[in-house]
This record gives structure tokens, sequence and C-alpha cells, in this order.
């Protein structure tokens, strides 16, 4: 029996034309809401100069100051490794809380400095508040890979990036904000690494998760660092003995497991040496503060 060809009408068509940008236009539509979000959470201060978060104490003491030093060291066309105006001369470098060693605190440094010579504020608060979304899209991201819908991964994204501690951090402890900004990042590049697909694609996204796991110890503070090791760890030899114990239902094979977390603290170390290096040499000479009296 012959059939005869179906006739499409010309909205049939019109419709698959357009099922591209429908399916761009979803992509795109929850990463840019999480944008608008983190413009409304900041709105006082994007759109208006009465409010600042450098007004808390750790971000005036270091956030503001450190900011200040490595941008005019970088337009004398140098590198702050020594800070000259703390305790009669110290590391700069050494300093894990400056975050010298952060590329986006190296770009904000080369930016142009305003009348007065100094690195203004408020792009000082856009990079806080970059971060912020980015947070939020890392997050976004996680959520996704796991399984979540749109609305369910938006709601992820916000939550960790304006809640809680994380969004503690934006207002008192920028440099540790930094550094927790990374946290999804790390664990969405482990994940994908661990997919059964090309070996290339295997070793890149370790190498991603590596980058990411670095760049929350060069954004100024060691915790989420240690704290993401740790639970990576956790995650690998927990993979591995579900590996171990039901093969045909792990979609991992201990090799593959443990070569991917290998790789992963490889080229975390490596990215971080620049930080860790210095550090190591700086810990012998410095005082750790347990009281606000007496250094310990």
């Amino acid at each position: 029996m012959i059939q005869k060809p179906v006739r499409r009408s010309a909205t049939t068509f019109e419709s698959q034309a357009s099922h591209p940008l429908t399916g761009a236009f979803l992509r795109c539509k929850y990463p840019a809401l999480l944008f608008l979000f983190t413009v409304t959470v900041f709105w006082k201060l994007i759109f208006s100069s009465e409010y600042s978060l450098l007004v808390y104490t750790d971000s005036s003491f270091q956030t503001y100051p450190w900011s200040q030093y490595l941008s005019e060291v970088l337009h004398q066309w140098s590198f702050p490794f020594w800070d000259m105006y703390a305790d009669a001369g110290r590391s700069f470098i050494g300093e894990m809380q400056t975050g010298a060693f952060y590329p986006p605190n190296m770009l904000m440094g080369l930016f142009p400095r305003n009348a007065k010579g100094l690195l203004p504020i408020s792009l000082i608060e856009g990079f806080v508040i970059l971060h912020a979304f980015l947070a939020s899209l890392f997050m976004y991201g996680l959520a996704r890979h796991f399984g979540l819908n749109r609305f369910s991964a938006f709601v992820a994204g916000t939550t960790f990036a304006f809640g809680g501690s994380i969004g503690l951090r934006v207002f008192a402890q920028v440099n540790l904000f930094y550094a927790s900004v990374w946290v999804p990042a790390v664990f969405w590049c482990y994940a994908k690494s661990l997919e059964p697909h090309q070996p290339v694609r295997q070793v890149l996204f370790a190498n991603l998760a590596g980058l990411a796991l670095a760049l929350s110890l060069l954004g100024g503070h060691h915790q989420p660092f240690i704290y993401m090791s740790l639970a990576i760890a956790g995650i690998a030899v927990a993979l591995w003995l579900r590996s171990r114990k039901d093969p045909n239902e792990s979609p991992c094979r201990p090799a593959l497991i443990f070569r991917q977390t290998l790789l992963l603290f490889v080229f975390a170390i490596a990215y971080a040496s620049l930080q860790l290096l210095p550090s190591l040499e700086y810990s012998k000479l410095a005082y750790r503060w347990v009281e606000s009296v007496n250094p310990t």
C-alpha cells in the first residue's frame, strides 16, 4: 500500500524554523533572571551613591586598602610582592587573604584610577556584585546537571548566592566570599569529568574542576579550599566503594574515579602553587590571632 505524502502547512515550517530560537530562549531565560535578581538585591549600590559594602570592618580595613595597593603597584608596571605600608614592611603575596594572584583582582587593579589616583569604590563593589551573580549561575548549572528543572535550579542559585553564610560574606568578608563562589563550579566540573565520554573531555573537566578549586584559594581564603578538598575526597571514596560493591549499577569504574580525582588535585595544586609557595614560606613568620589582645 502506497501512502500519500503529507502536506505540511506554512505554520508547521515556521514553528520548526523558530524552534532553535525557542530553545535558546529557554536556556538563557533563567540565567537572565538570575542577573536581574542580582541587580534587584544590590539596587541601592548600583543606582545610588549613598550606600557602600565597604563600611564594614573587614571590608574597610582589608579589602579596600589591599585593592588600592594592588592597583597602585600594577599601574607602576610592577607587582606587589612586598607591602611597604604595613608593619614596617612585610610580604604581600605571602598573606593569602590579599588575593594578589586572583585573576579578577588583577583585572580590577588594571582599571583606570580616578582623579584622586585611587581605584573607584564603585568598581570594587561592582566586582563583588559580579561574583554574586557568578555564584548563582554556577549553582544553577550544578542543579541542572543533577536533573533539576530550570525553575528549581533558579531557586537553588538564588538560595546559594544570596542566603546563609555565602550571602552574609558579601557584606562582611569579601575575600572569603570570593573563595566560596567557586564551590558549585568545582563540583559541577568534577561531576562532568566522571561521565563516560571521551578521555579528552574527562581530562578537560578535571582540569576545569582543579582550576575552580585553585581559584577558591587564590580568591583570598583557605577555608573553602580545604573543605572542598575534603568533600571531594569523601565523595570519591563513596563512589569507589559503591562501584566495587555494585559494578553493574555504578556508572563510574574504580579506575576512572581514582584517575579523575587525582587529576583534579594535581591541576588544583599546580594552579594554586602561585599562592601556596609564598604562603608556606610566610607562615613561619606570621602571627595567628586567637584573641584581640594577645597574638598566638
